[in-house]
This record gives structure tokens, C-alpha cells and sequence, in this order.
């Protein structure tokens, strides 16, 4: 990792899931030993050097290299990632946590403050169907159009991402935003979801996970509510007679067919719901998915 990193040009993607972000999780666990505030000063560095400076603050481009093929058909130029697996919203949470553990606080201060003034000025317009859309596309109006509720992409992981930020960097002006953000996603009703099966990464497994870590943190009923609804969700799901515990896995081929497919991984299969049902049945806060950035502090008791 560390001889990837010290190229002077970074011309890999950026992201939490295969880029940058994801180097800079990993260095985080190791901040203690391995070299880790190193990492993570190096993936600083590189973010710096890749920001785009723009009229609303600062950005980060994904080039058409970077994407699947069926998006590139759809972003033949490149596009700006507005979720949390492969956009600017994941670097906004990472430059929240080095400004928490001081790894290079005055440039990931300066690019944080950019990167959310310019997320806050791509909301969707009023009456639209949640407040951000998925991505905008290079040499298109900024018109965006509203996204499913989801960790990797839509409102929920995007609140989530600004809630963090707004902690590590003490910035109350950020967290009445993204709660808002949250509370208008635990309020929308289950057909505009667009949830299609049980995972983590975009399934109702993930909402679970998260409503629960804004109840964590906030005490407030609506998180709980909207946590409970989402387990319900969840184990709708489930059919008992499919392998690795019967929670499936949407899959769209060819961006037409769709079908459910049982995997055990993590983000996508039935690892990942356990680990969720798992932390449902607690209050205390899980500590596994750090690396999702997702990790919000629970409030404190007195």
C-alpha cells in the first residue's frame, strides 16, 4: 500500500470501496502501530492534490475510466459521485476522522469545509424526491434527481457522512443539516425507498444499521422507529430455503434483468444482515463497521 501511495500523481479512483478513502479507513486502524498516521497523511495529500476548485467550494471528479460500464454509457465524461461507497461524500467523513485524530488538521479542515459547501449547494429542488440524487454528470445542468435510501448512495448514507463530519470537527452549523437530512429520510414512506433486498450496501439491513447509530447518538424516536421498520424490512426478506440464511442479494444484469441471488459476503449477503441483527439486539454500539464509515459516537449517559 505505502509504495502505491508514494506515487506523486494518484491516478487510481478516489473512493471508500477501491480508492483512496479506503486507504485512509485502513490507516486509520492502524494509527498506533504499522505506520498508519503516515498512510493517512499521504492519502491527504493526494485528496488535496485531486480537489477541484469550484464556484460552491471544492469537489472531487470520478473520470470515466473510473466508472462501471453501465454508468459510462450514461456519464461518457465523467461524472461527480454524490454517495458514500464511491463518491465525495465518503471523503468527507475521512477528512472529519484525521481532523479528529490530527493527522494533517489544517488541509483536511480546508478541504472539508470546501467539500460540504459544495455537497450543501447540490441539494435537489423543493419537491423532490429526497434531498440528492446519485451523481451528476460532467457537461450536464446540476439538476439532479433523487436516489433510493441506501449506505452506498442516497440521502441516508450522505446524512450519515455529514453527521460525522460535523462531530469531528465541532461544527454544530453541519450537524442541524444532517439531521434534518436523516430525519426527512426516517420519514419517507417505504414505496419511495427503493429497497430491493436485505443487504448492507443497499438493502434494508444497511438503513437498519444506520437509524439505529442516529438513535445511538441522538436519542431521538424517530431513528428507533425507522430502525424497527427496517428489521422488519429486513426480515421480510429472508427465504428459509436458501442457502447462507435465505437473504438475498438483488442483481441486475445488463442493466434490464433483475434476479435474487444468496451470497454470504459482508456488504452485500448474509454476513453483513447478521452482523446488523445482531447489534439490534443491544444498545450497546457495534463496533465493526468503523470501516464503513458509518461509526457515529453514542450520546452519553448520565
Amino acid at each position: 500500500m505505502r509504495l502505491s501511495l508514494d506515487q506523486p500523481d494518484w491516478s487510481n479512483s478516489y473512493d471508500l470501496i477501491t480508492g483512496l478513502v479506503g486507504h485512509g479507513v485502513y490507516a486509520l486502524e492502524r494509527l498506533e502501530t504499522g505506520g498508519g498516521r503516515e498512510i493517512l497523511a499521504r492519502v491527504i495529500d493526494h485528496l488535496d492534490r485531486l480537489a477541484v476548485l469550484k464556484d460552491e467550494g471544492l469537489a472531487w471528479f470520478t473520470p470515466a475510466r473510473s466508472l462501471p460500464p453501465w454508468q459510462r454509457a450514461s456519464a461518457p465524461e465523467g461524472c461527480w459521485d454524490l454517495g458514500v461507497a464511491h463518491g465525495i461524500p465518503g471523503v468527507l467523513a475521512l477528512l472529519g476522522r484525521a481532523i479528529k485524530v490530527d493527522v494533517e488538521s489544517a488541509t483536511a479542515r480546508r478541504l472539508l469545509e470546501g467539500g460540504i459547501a459544495w455537497m450543501l449547494a447540490r441539494k435537489n429542488p423543493e419537491g423532490s424526491r429526497g434531498w440528492f440524487g446519485d451523481s451528476l454528470s460532467e457537461g450536464m445542468n446540476w439538476k439532479s434527481q433523487g436516489s433510493r435510501l441506501a449506505w452506498c448512495y442516497g440521502d441516508l448514507g450522505v446524512a450519515t457522512a455529514l453527521l460525522m463530519a460535523s462531530h469531528d470537527a465541532e461544527r454544530s452549523e453541519w450537524e442541524a443539516q444532517a439531521l434534518q437530512i436523516a430525519r426527512d429520510s426516517a420519514a419517507r414512506p417505504r414505496e419511495t425507498r427503493g429497497i430491493h433486498d436485505a443487504g448492507i450496501c443497499h438493502g434494508a439491513a444497511g438503513n437498519t444499521l444506520i437509524f439505529l447509530r442516529l438513535y445511538q447518538t441522538t436519542g431521538e424516536t424517530c431513528f428507533l422507529d425507522a430502525a424497527l421498520d427496517h428489521i422488519d424490512m429486513t426480515l421480510a426478506f429472508q427465504n428459509s430455503t436458501q442457502k447462507y440464511g435465505g437473504f438475498p442479494k438483488y442483481c441486475v444484469e445488463d442493466g434490464k434483468k433483475s434476479s435474487m441471488n444468496y451470497v454470504p459476503s459482508l456488504l452485500e449477503g448474509s454476513a453483513g444482515v447478521a452482523l446488523v441483527l445482531l447489534a439490534a439486539l443491544t444498545d450497546q454500539a457495534p463496533n465493526w463497521d468503523r470501516h464503513l464509515l458509518t461509526s457515529l459516537n453514542p450520546r452519553s449517559r448520565g
